[in-house]
């Protein structure tokens, strides 16, 4: 061999090996797959939901409560309990036994109906207790 002449490449003896991902990004993909199953199943469970009638003890069912009690001037200081009586599939039956502000109690029997798709509230009948 000359001293002009370089030597010929010589290949190297293993091939090269992929980098393998290390234990933070393990992690971070588990993290991403679990948040992602997470929420969908909130959202298959909002679709299965979505034409449901709410609780009797609902936060609308509350809320509409409220309403017809400040129509009604009727001062409630809170709920002391609120049953289902009855469910079937377009009408939840609800009893709510409510304190008044002036410490006297009082019983109320309301149906949450589904009309048009919508829910409604009436008051079936108020009893004081």
């Amino acid at each position: 061999m000359s001293s002009t002449e370089t030597p010929p490449a010589t290949p190297p003896e293993f091939p090269a090996t992929p980098a393998t991902p290390n234990w933070t990004q393990r992690i971070t993909k588990i993290v991403g797959i679990v948040v992602a199953v997470v929420f969908a199943l909130i959202g298959v469970a909002k679709i299965i939901t979505w034409n449901d009638l709410p609780g009797c003890d609902s936060k609308r069912a509350k809320d509409t409560l409220s309403t017809i009690f400040k129509e009604k001037n009727v001062k409630a200081s809170g709920y002391d309990s609120i049953d289902t009586v009855s469910k079937k599939d377009d009408e939840i039956l609800c009893n709510a036994k409510l304190t008044l502000d002036d410490k006297s109690k009082i019983s109320i029997n309301y149906k949450l109906p589904k009309e048009n798709g919508e829910m409604r509230l009436f008051i079936v009948d108020a009893t004081p207790i």
